[in-house]
């Protein structure tokens, strides 16, 4: 069987060798460019088009589905852990690609689907069961335990209580985030209301849509936005705020927190996570990593998968431009540097294993750990409190996120996987969150909660999967009495988002209405 990555700039000059290969293997974002460009991919008929992590093509409204789509081929296949992560849109996103008729496209999915099980019609939750067993062949971990013998997975909530300054700081914001939350507006109605009475205003502030709430957009005046910020603090204090964040702490003046300071200064931050504008920066090295190790027959079969010195290049912590979706305040970290409680909480338990003496046990190799964190500040500040600690132990560190090119990805996992003094991997959940295997590790901290939960799961995915061969630990951290424990509240109803609650409402416009109080709940 011949094989061929189609993916790079070099990639033209196998345009008419096409039909020589059996398979071809690209990335989502060259299959995008090539549709965008009439190329050969949408303009070849295949025997057969398989989407791996197929959930990629979700949102029916992005150029990755119409590209998807534009493929020709007989028959179609989708696989995906996580077929719903948003709204029952998702699913029906899948259908449109396979092309399973009625539902090839959203508005069909919607009447046939969606809007029946929103107006609360309990037989249509019969008839989406029945569609589901219909198209979906389901190979769960709890389905194939039996066949995969994966090790068992316990998880473990570390709750983090801030010291008497961190509590000062985060109640300061949390104040003037709440009066600000519901001076401004109750409602994305309200908001709409008053644009068209000021229509002067309607340039920089629209009313927000469903996904903007979620966003973060420039376009509306967004609790989200306010919400990232006490996220921050509860992560690191007042080391990850913006400037004037911070000079409003300094002069204890929270008149300094504007919304124009939030849509100029913070919110296009925040988007950088929220829509996983990281995550899309990485995700064709991130494809090219997975489609070199597939095509050197390194990949783990049928699985959908796949010398750092002491003397770090981490934290990237110095004068000039910061490239962090956080662009995390810089710091001389010197003697009064002073990890956060949050960042004690998971030294404390990293370093509990080397000074049990467990790095090495009957299995003759090290028990290493992976730090998920949605900011790559955040990894900056774990990472100069870490390595001091590794030193003594003459171990080290590897880490990715999304501003890795793909030879320092390579590196970086290559390192992970080989050098047993390599006992700690840093990640951005959007740079390493799916597609990447790390089962040489078998602990996993999530060091703060996340809005969509299945990015969690998908995380913590990267270690427990084919190929691992201990028990895994997850470690998840929440402050006390802060916004990440009512994020944690949403967690416990979001994972059973494919189930019938999660869909039984009135209709869409009472929904976007809870959502937005729900966030506005959050700031009290």
């Amino acid at each position: 069987m011949r094989s061929l990555v189609f993916h790079g700039s070099k990639r033209h000059r196998f345009v008419d060798s096409l039909p020589k290969y059996d398979v071809v293997l690209t990335t989502y974002d060259t299959l995008r460019s090539d549709w965008m460009s009439n190329g050969p991919l949408c303009n070849f008929t295949w025997a057969r088009v398989i989407l791996d992590e197929a959930h990629k093509i979700r949102n029916c409204s992005t150029k990755i589905f119409h590209a998807a789509s534009a493929l020709r081929a007989q028959f179609r296949w989708c696989l995906t852990g996580t077929p719903i992560q948003n709204s029952l849109d998702d699913f029906g996103s899948l259908l449109a690609f396979i092309r399973v008729p009625p539902f090839t496209s959203r508005e069909q999915f919607r009447f046939w689907i969606t809007s029946p099980i929103m107006l609360n019609q309990q037989w249509d939750m019969q008839t989406l069961r029945k569609l589901v067993s219909a198209t979906c062949l389901r190979r769960t971990k709890l389905h194939l335990n039996t066949v995969l013998n994966l090790p068992k997975k316990t998880e473990h909530i570390e709750v983090v209580d801030l010291t008497p300054e961190e509590r000062y700081l985060y109640d300061f914001f949390m104040k003037r985030s709440y009066l600000l939350a519901h001076s401004e507006s109750k409602t994305p109605q309200e908001i709409s209301e008053r644009q068209v009475a000021h229509p002067k205003k309607r340039q920089k502030k629209a009313a927000p849509n469903t996904n903007q709430l979620t966003t973060g957009s420039k376009s509306g005046q967004n609790p989200v936005v306010l919400i990232s910020i006490l996220r921050l603090i509860c992560d690191h204090g007042e080391a990850l705020l913006p400037p004037i964040a911070l000079k409003a702490w300094q002069y204890r003046d929270p008149g300094e927190i504007t919304w124009d300071f939030l849509q100029t200064t913070v919110e296009q931050d925040m988007n950088n996570v929220s829509n996983g504008k990281e995550a899309e920066r990485a995700t064709e090295l991130q494809d090219a990593h997975t489609l070199g190790k597939a095509s050197k027959g390194g990949a783990n079969g049928g699985c959908i998968t796949q010398e750092r010195p002491v003397q770090p290049t981490y934290p990237r912590i110095s004068t000039g431009e910061d490239h962090s979706p956080t662009k995390t305040r810089r710091h001389n970290l010197g003697q009064e540097f002073s990890p956060s409680s949050k960042v004690s909480a998971v030294l404390r338990n990293v370093l509990r294993t080397l000074r049990k003496g467990d790095s090495y046990d009957s299995h003759s190799a090290p028990v290493k750990s992976v730090i998920f964190s949605s900011w790559t500040g955040m990894l900056d500040l774990i990472s100069s409190a870490l390595i001091p600690h590794l030193s003594s132990y003459n171990l080290t560190c590897a880490r990715m996120d999304g501003r890795c090119d793909l030879q320092q990805r390579h590196n970086a996992i290559k390192k992970f996987e080989e050098d047993d003094r390599c006992v700690v991997f840093l990640a951005t959940v959007g740079a390493t969150g799916e597609g990447i295997n790390l089962t040489v590790a078998s602990e996993v901290h999530i060091v703060e909660p996340l809005w969509n939960p299945m990015a969690e799961v998908q995380a913590i995915d990267r270690v427990h999967r084919i190929g691992q061969t201990r028990d895994v630990k997850v470690m998840k951290y929440y402050v006390k009495d802060s916004i990440e424990e009512k994020m944690r509240s949403i967690h416990q109803v979001l994972p059973g988002k494919e189930n019938e609650a999660r869909y039984q409402t009135d209709h869409w416009e009472s929904k976007t209405e809870q959502r937005w109080n729900k966030m506005l709940e959050f700031l009290k």
